[in-house]
């Protein structure tokens, strides 16, 4: 009797601390989960204390859920006491913050305007002939890291007219064609429709090489010196928040020059009435030239926090979700229940409570940017949020495939009378099988044609060479729970 109560205890700590997490641990405070930590322990030194027998083969279920409980709750004073001290100290810390994303930016932009570059000079040698030009201009562009799509060379004879291009290529600017040799020249210009970003180098013969790169692609409404962000090198997305400026041709005055050249390429600012710092600091190219002006802005502390809380509620629900998962699984093994009711009741539960505390716990935008948590690829809202996600229809598939074997086993476990009984089981097994699949089939359907309506899937970025449709695995994960279990029972009748 005293093991079921602990068992009860520890598991009333873990919906506690439950509850909690998946409110972003904004219902507990510091002294209420620090009491819940010392209760769970408690719990699990009275069960293993010398002499006590009693709590008999609920021992190890009641240890593992305490050290589940204990451990979402020393992750969420940490994180509390993390979140205190990041407030405290977060405006302090603000200019190496900036500083630091600042030197990011310059150093992937050089390495962008490298790559860019870099396709010249294997092309100062183009040959003459038109035909071998664009062949090469071809086999050049295929070789580059940037994206062919937004890439585009040109080459340019003695009269700065086009002999040969290749790839994303427009008419150079006059400035572009008219730069001092031998290069390369860099340019931010082109239509107001695509703006892009130019390189010159003079080649033999005076003939020029430009190679052109795509930088943003604004709307017709959108003015040419509205904002774009960091898009245009290879991790500008993990610079963080991001506004670059490019210079505007048609601008009478250079303000922001005058400004950089005379306190330097740093301009330090504050957000008004918001407390939050910038940064705006120029792009320049190895000649110096200014081609474009980055503006970052620090993050306020609470999305600081508020990221923090999300990695550890992470860790909260994968070790809630195995400490039920643990605790369900060594209560079974030491036959609790016995009855056979009791343990396909208990092994249900197993799988669905883990399964809901993955769903419920585990926030979507914590996890890692992988295509299997990508929702733009797959999305649903059928199921109550079970198949929001690749990854959740994965696991949700899993779940019922792992509840069809549990009702089998249970079905395979039932004692059959001997003689006329078995071969009479046997028929009706059969029946039921066939009838239970064929209505299975017909609610399956219909359930699959409502669930159309409820998901997207983008065709364009599934690959056909690999088992990614979601129709198949909501199918077998289906079909599986209806038909397992009276074929279980058939074959328990041969």
């Amino acid at each position: 009797m005293s093991g079921a109560l602990l068992l009860i205890l520890e598991g009333l700590i873990v919906l506690t601390l439950g509850i909690d997490l998946s409110q972003g641990f904004q219902v507990l405070s510091a002294a209420p989960r620090l009491l819940l930590i010392l209760v769970a322990a408690a719990g699990a030194t009275v069960s293993w204390w010398p002499g006590r027998p009693r709590t008999g083969s609920l021992r190890w279920p009641v240890l593992a859920l305490a050290a589940g409980g204990i451990a979402a709750g020393t992750l969420g004073l940490i994180q509390e006491m993390g979140a205190r001290q990041l407030d405290r100290h977060w405006t302090d810390a603000a200019h190496q913050r900036l500083e630091a994303r600042a030197r990011v930016v310059e150093n992937d932009f050089r390495t962008f305007l490298a790559g860019l570059s870099g396709p010249l000079q294997a092309l100062r040698g183009a040959p003459a002939d038109r035909s071998a030009a664009f062949a090469a201009l071809a086999r050049v562009r295929a070789a580059s890291p940037l994206p062919a799509g937004r890439l585009g060379l040109t080459l340019y004879g003695g009269d700065l007219s086009p002999l040969a291009w290749d790839g994303n290529s427009s008419d150079a600017p006059r400035a572009v064609l008219a730069a001092r040799c031998p290069g390369p020249a860099y340019f931010v210009g082109g239509p107001e429709a695509s703006r892009r970003l130019f390189v010159s180098l003079c080649s033999a013969g005076g003939a020029r090489l430009v190679a052109e790169y795509v930088l943003e692609r604004p709307l017709e409404t959108e003015p040419h010196d509205a904002s774009t962000q960091l898009s245009f090198v290879p991790h500008g997305r993990d610079a963080g928040p991001v506004v670059v400026r490019f210079p505007d041709e048609s601008a009478e005055g250079d303000d922001l020059g005058v400004l950089f050249r005379r306190q330097g390429d740093r301009h330090w600012g504050q957000l008004g009435g918001e407390g939050v710092l910038t940064l705006a600091f120029p792009l320049r190219a190895p000649d110096g030239a200014r081609l474009a002006i980055v503006s970052l802005r620090d993050r306020r502390a609470s999305q600081a926090i508020g990221d923090d809380r999300r990695r550890f509620r992470i860790a909260c629900g994968l070790a809630i979700a195995l400490s039920i998962l643990a605790a369900w699984g060594l209560a079974l093994r030491r036959g609790v229940p016995r009855s056979r009711t009791g343990r396909l009741v208990s092994g249900s539960l197993v799988i669905w409570s883990v399964r809901a505390a993955l769903l419920v716990f585990i926030e979507p935008a914590a996890l890692p940017r992988l295509p299997i948590y990508d929702i733009s690829v797959y999305a649903s809202s059928g199921l109550g949020g079970l198949l929001r996600s690749p990854a959740d229809l994965l696991l949700t598939a899993m779940a019922f495939c792992l509840q069809g074997w549990i009702v089998s086993l249970a079905l395979r476990s039932i004692d059959l009378p001997p003689g006329a009984w078995r071969a009479r089981l046997r028929r009706t097994a059969l029946a039921g099988t066939l009838v239970l699949a064929a209505t299975g089939m017909f609610l399956l359907h219909a359930w699959l044609d409502r669930l159309v309506l409820d998901t997207r899937l983008d065709i364009s970025r599934v690959d056909t060479g690999e088992c990614s449709c979601s129709r198949p695995c909501s199918w077998s994960s289906s079909a599986s729970g209806w038909c397992c279990a009276p074929w279980s029972t058939w074959r328990c009748g041969t």
